[in-house]
């Protein structure tokens, strides 16, 4: 059961990088530059992920490091494997996903991926102590 929450609170975080995405394309880079843009994405999206967290995390009760770690490591991977198909569903390919973790252009994709990996350890960690 805790899989299948853990899957919904993803898919929630999901729903807010969608969203987070449309205010980048339509707000963030049209009115700072793509460079900005990015950053200031990237930011609110590390922090929507955190806020989630921080929310919803206690509430699947885990029991131990390594149960927070794994729901993070799931959520890592589904993220990662949901991008990488969207771009090789436009057409893209793997050096267009790899170009993603390329933080020198602005882009804090490598930091979302990582929070999303540790953010689930991280919050259990300060909730429990």
């Amino acid at each position: 059961m805790k899989i299948i929450k853990s899957l919904l609170i993803w898919i929630l975080i999901f729903i807010f990088a969608f969203l987070n995405g449309g205010l980048r394309e339509f707000l963030l880079i049209p009115y700072f530059g793509e460079k900005v843009g990015l950053i200031l994405s990237g930011a609110i999206l590390i922090l929507t992920i955190m806020i989630i967290s921080f929310i919803f995390i206690p509430g699947l009760k885990l029991k131990s490091n390594k149960e927070a770690f794994i729901i993070g490591l799931i959520w890592f991977l589904l993220t990662n494997l949901f991008d990488l198909f969207s771009i090789y569903s436009s057409g893209g390919n793997f050096m267009d996903f790899v170009s993603l973790f390329d933080i020198t252009t602005g882009n804090l994709w490598t930091v979302v991926v990582i929070t999303t990996l540790l953010a689930p350890i991280s919050i259990y960690k300060i909730k429990t102590n």
